[in-house]
């Protein structure tokens, strides 16, 4: 339910502003699968903290106060070593440190 989208069915633009903030991981790896199904065909403005979810797009924007700090694919931001790369990093080291029961 939180990731469906709230426009015509053929819109051009669908603006998802953290589809899956309440969301546990199965329910969020669903709801993303529609999303990329709805994306066909259409742009998709994919408002998120969660980094994961970034990884398929075809252009990540980093805002920072409302001003353009970064633009790129996930790999071309994570080798430009910059402020992309660099929160990727903490909720990335936050998955692997953790330990596992």
């Amino acid at each position: 339910a939180a990731a469906r989208p709230y426009a015509r069915k053929n819109a051009p633009l669908l603006i998802c502003d953290e589809p899956t903030s309440a969301l546990d991981p199965r329910a969020e790896q669903a709801a993303y699968d529609r999303i990329r199904e709805l994306a066909t065909d259409r742009t998709v403005i994919l408002i998120t903290h969660r980094l994961g979810s970034t990884q398929h797009a075809d252009r990540i924007i980093v805002l920072d106060h409302g001003r353009i700090l970064e633009e790129g694919t996930h790999n071309s931001l994570l080798h430009a070593d910059g402020e992309y790369a660099a929160m990727w990093t903490t909720q990335a080291r936050a998955y692997t440190t953790a330990p596992v029961p």
